[in-house]
This record gives C-alpha cells, sequence and structure tokens, in this order.
C-alpha cells in the first residue's frame, strides 16, 4: 500500500490519516456518483439519502477503529522502543531511577503515579501492590497509560525521556484532532 513502510506500518500518522481520508473521499465520490446517474423517484431520492446516509456511518466507524488501533501501537511503541526496548519479560522490568524510586512493568510506571491516575480516573485508593499488578499487566498499565496520554493534556510527559526519543507530542495532537 501507499505509505507503508516494509513491516506495514505507516511511515507517519499524518500519512496514514490523509491515506484513510482519500479512501473516504474516493468512496463517497463514487457512491455520489452512482447514485446520480438516471431518474429519480422519492423513493430512490430515499434510497440514496439512506445509502449515503450508511457510507457517512461505516466511514466514521471505520475512522473511530483505526484511531483506536493507532492508539495502541502508540502504546505498545513507547514500551517496545523505549521503556523496555529489548527486555525478554517487560511484565517483570523493574528499574530503579535518579529520584531513588522504582519504574516497574512494560511501561515503567512509578507506584506513586499508577496510584495518582487510578485515584484521579477512577475515585479509589489502592495500595502499592495494587498498583504493582497495575504496572506489572500489561493490558491493565497499556490502558491506564492510553488514559493518561490521550485524556490528560501533557500526560505524555510522564514518559518524557521517551518523548523526546520518540516526538510522540505531534502524533498524539493529530489523534485528538481525529477524535473530535
Amino acid at each position: 500500500m501507499i505509505y507503508r513502510e516494509k513491516n506495514g506500518r505507516y511511515a507517519s500518522l499524518k500519512k496514514y490519516a490523509e491515506h484513510c481520508f482519500s479512501i473516504f473521499v474516493i468512496g463517497f465520490i463514487g457512491f455520489a456518483v452512482l447514485f446520480s446517474f438516471g431518474s429519480h423517484t422519492k423513493a430512490d431520492a430515499e434510497k440514496t439519502t439512506n445509502i449515503e446516509a450508511l457510507v457517512a456511518d461505516l466511514a466514521v466507524k471505520r475512522l473511530e477503529e483505526k484511531i483506536v488501533e493507532i492508539k495502541h501501537d502508540l502504546i505498545r511503541g513507547l514500551s517496545e522502543n523505549c521503556e523496555a526496548k529489548g527486555v525478554k519479560e517487560p511484565e517483570g522490568l523493574i528499574i530503579f531511577d535518579s529520584n531513588g524510586e522504582a519504574s516497574v512493568g512494560p511501561l515503567q510506571f512509578q507506584l506513586k503515579t499508577v496510584q495518582h491516575y487510578v485515584k484521579l480516573f477512577e475515585d479509589r485508593d489502592i495500595t502499592r501492590k495494587e498498583a504493582i499488578l497495575i504496572a506489572t499487566d500489561w493490558e491493565q498499565s497499556s490502558q491506564l497509560a492510553e488514559r493518561i496520554i490521550f485524556e490528560e493534556t501533557g500526560g505524555i510527559f510522564n514518559w518524557k525521556n521517551c518523548e523526546n526519543k520518540l516526538g510522540l507530542a505531534p502524533e498524539i495532537e493529530i489523534i485528538r484532532k481525529l477524535e473530535k
């Protein structure tokens, strides 16, 4: 496909968004042209309107699915390309930072960070043990990271060094704009 690298991924989020948009436009124009030829009765006009609404709904649904996929890829890339790069068992990764605090799991959460965001998002207090269990579980830690990154202004800067290395902030802003 166009704009794709050898591994099948898009070279940039912007290229991917352009590709999705161009497919949507071509499909929409195709349907519009197809249904604009010939004589139209009132029933034909209603069918056309219904089909156009279905096409629009499908395009929105497909875009929403792609946004979810892009978010998941971004979180996975944060772990694989920076936080846990080269580690065989990232769920068991523990590193002590320069502040003396442990960073745990594939997304290198500090326990206080997990506790803070669980309190913020779910309005519940959790123990350090529960924070460790969340940080070391890929599903839970990636869901928490996604919420932090996409729901909190500047949330990506909880991973400041990786953001600097990978330059994720512009991609995150594009994703946020696509969601609106």
